[in-house]
């Protein structure tokens, strides 16, 4: 018996999206799989710079950026979006790539106001998740003195202190929606 998609389709043939890595084959493989998703507007580089203009001239719906790279990285491409002056830019959504997706660096990108940490390789299936979700559950935005970004806390349901079996279990659940790789 087939299994039920997790998520229905969409049309994302109108969402437009600045793709940005070092590294040429990834930046044509992301390419190749925004595309297989009916994403048509794509503005993908492997310079850091172009990527920032890019992002001011045509006001992506999403941003994807490697976490390192040689000249600019994915954490000061965040930072250059969450503190730009133009509202819009702001509140665009970031995805990061990285190989390195160990606590301490997820951790990092969350406090630098990334949507979401995907771990390398990537897959299709794992983007087109994620979009959902931004499209299902858009997120909160929240700003203090240091910060501008998706609110970082998840929705924690009401649990009473005498069942430390679910708070561990929702604990657990925590861990692994922010450090599981796909």
């Amino acid at each position: 018996m087939p299994m039920e998609p997790q998520h229905p389709a969409y049309n994302l043939s109108h969402v437009e999206v600045v793709v940005v890595d070092d590294c040429p084959i990834m930046v044509k493989l992301l390419g190749m799989i925004l595309n297989s998703m009916d994403i048509k507007k794509l503005h993908c580089t492997t310079d850091p710079e172009r990527a920032l203009e890019d992002i001011s001239k045509y006001r992506p719906h999403l941003v994807i950026t490697d976490l390192l790279m040689n000249t600019i990285d994915g954490m000061a491409i965040t930072k250059a979006i969450r503190f730009s002056p133009d509202e819009e830019i702001r509140h665009t959504p970031i995805f990061v790539l990285s190989g390195f997706t160990d606590k301490e660096c997820v951790l990092q990108a969350r406090d630098a106001g990334v949507n979401e940490v995907l771990a390398k390789p990537v897959s299709t299936k794992t983007i087109y998740r994620r979009i959902c979700n931004l499209i299902e559950r858009p997120p909160n935005f929240i700003e203090t003195d240091s910060y501008f970004g998706p609110d970082r806390h998840l929705p924690r349901p009401s649990l009473s202190d005498s069942d430390a079996r679910i708070k561990q279990a929702v604990e657990e659940d925590i861990d692994r929606i922010y450090f599981d790789a796909n």
